[in-house]
């Protein structure tokens, strides 16, 4: 029984959410729609190169957030759509890099990148949503006093390709270690919502690959995350 209302309350809880996303998307189209037409008018009057990286990388942000909103909608129907072609993750990692270094450089955050150039069958801007949500966790999570490291390698493993994501945190708390991809389950974060890893697991699942962490307290935690290679 009690199983049976936890599984209804769960279900209650992501109508809910996709109820909301549905009226964040809707309500934000317009604000969305003027922030990309800025940009664009931005580049026609300024054709220099550096004018024309920053307001690709807004525009880039833009269709970011709506396919974030978007993602927690599929998310909250228990589905993800997947629009699949090849993914090189070398190039993934430095199209991830380029949308988020003035972030990186804002947290005092360290960055270490090393990938091998290895192509996957997979939708582009979920995966980069993985690692956004993988490495956004491990930032917030640095103390406010410290210098964060994240390390992020890509192998290829012969019969599938490998994303590792390291940080020099303080490692994921037991209470949460157990049921750390369910929804709704956060931890010492003011404004998380508890579904980042959940979503991260959907997407993976997706992929027909599979996702793994080892963490220690005090000591940081690797995600590992294996996925089926192209061809």
């Amino acid at each position: 029984t009690r199983h049976y209302i936890d599984d209804m309350l769960q279900q209650e809880k992501m109508s809910l959410v996709g109820t909301m996303v549905n009226t964040i998307i809707h309500d934000f189209k317009n604000p969305f729609t003027l922030i990309s037409l800025g940009a664009q008018m931005l580049r026609s009057r300024h054709d220099d190169p550096k004018t024309a990286r920053i307001c690709d990388n807004i525009e880039a942000q833009v269709q970011r957030m709506v396919e974030m909103a978007n993602e927690v909608g599929e998310f909250s129907k228990g589905k993800q759509n997947l629009q699949l072609a090849e993914v090189d993750l070398a190039e993934l990692c430095e199209k991830f890099r380029e949308m988020n270094e003035p972030f990186f450089q804002r947290d005092n955050v360290v960055i270490e990148m090393r990938s091998t150039p290895v192509t996957v069958m997979g939708e582009e801007n979920k995966l980069l949503r993985v690692m956004q949500n993988l490495v956004g966790n491990a930032i917030e999570a640095f103390p406010a006093d410290a210098n964060g490291q994240v390390q992020i390698y890509v192998h290829d493993r012969g019969d599938h390709a490998e994303i590792i994501i390291s940080d020099n945190g303080k490692g994921i708390p037991e209470e949460i270690r157990h049921n750390l991809f369910t929804p709704f389950v956060t931890y010492g974060k003011s404004g998380g919502t508890g579904l980042g890893t959940a979503i991260v697991k959907s997407i993976i699942d997706a992929h027909q690959g599979s996702i793994e962490f080892e963490t220690a307290t005090g000591a940081g935690t690797t995600f590992t995350i294996a996925l089926p290679k192209a061809g």
